[in-house]
């Protein structure tokens, strides 16, 4: 299924910006603070922030293909993590 929004999700726990399996994503940090991102393996959520990507706001991809954020994994969905305040994140992805 694919997702075209503007995702609102609580500090300091991971949410899911993917709706589906996906191959490549465009996301920005619409947060007053800064996001760790981290690409996974399936729907479990990340229980820490290692091999996570830090964006501050306003910062964002444009059509990143995950094997470029995750080389070292067949990754398929995109996680979320506020850290400092209140999420918010547009994300777009096939």
């Amino acid at each position: 299924m694919a997702r075209n929004d503007t995702l609102n999700f609580s500090e300091a726990v991971w949410f899911e910006l993917t709706a589906n399996d996906v191959t490549e994503i465009t996301f920005q940090n619409l947060s007053d603070g800064d996001i760790s991102l981290k690409v996974t393996v399936g729907s479990v959520a990340p229980t820490d922030t290692s091999a996570a990507f830090d964006y501050n706001p306003g910062e964002g991809e444009f059509l990143m293909p995950l094997a470029a954020m995750a080389p070292g994994i067949a990754g398929t969905r995109v996680f979320a993590r506020a850290n400092s305040s209140a999420g918010k994140v547009l994300v777009s992805h096939a």
